[in-house]
């Protein structure tokens, strides 16, 4: 069997509308491999939360300092989140895109 083979299909989530969002829900396991963020009038903070509520722990916060601008941050080895992953956005995110395993 070859690594590809081994290897579970990266999954994606995409939030709008400056909406917060549950991704992945408790228990299931899931592997958090990074987010893709587009500002949009202004800068904008994104936070990755190690569960399924606003009130849970920041496990990871990512800025975009410039205006209508998209950037990719990728994680080196995927981090895992078995009590689930919220995307937590504030009103200048035009979208996210949450990549996990």
């Amino acid at each position: 069997m070859t690594r590809a083979a081994e290897r579970p299909e990266l999954q994606r989530t995409t939030i709008a509308n400056q909406s917060d969002a549950i991704v992945v829900g408790a228990g299931v396991g899931a592997r958090y491999a990074g987010i893709q963020i587009t500002s949009g009038a202004a800068a904008t903070t994104v936070l990755i939360r190690h569960g399924t509520l606003v009130s849970d722990p920041i496990a990871f916060t990512y800025k975009v300092d410039a205006i209508n601008t998209t950037r990719l941050f990728q994680m080196p080895d995927p981090v895992a989140m078995n009590s689930g992953i919220f995307c937590d956005v504030d009103a200048n995110t035009t979208e996210a895109v949450v990549l996990y395993y």
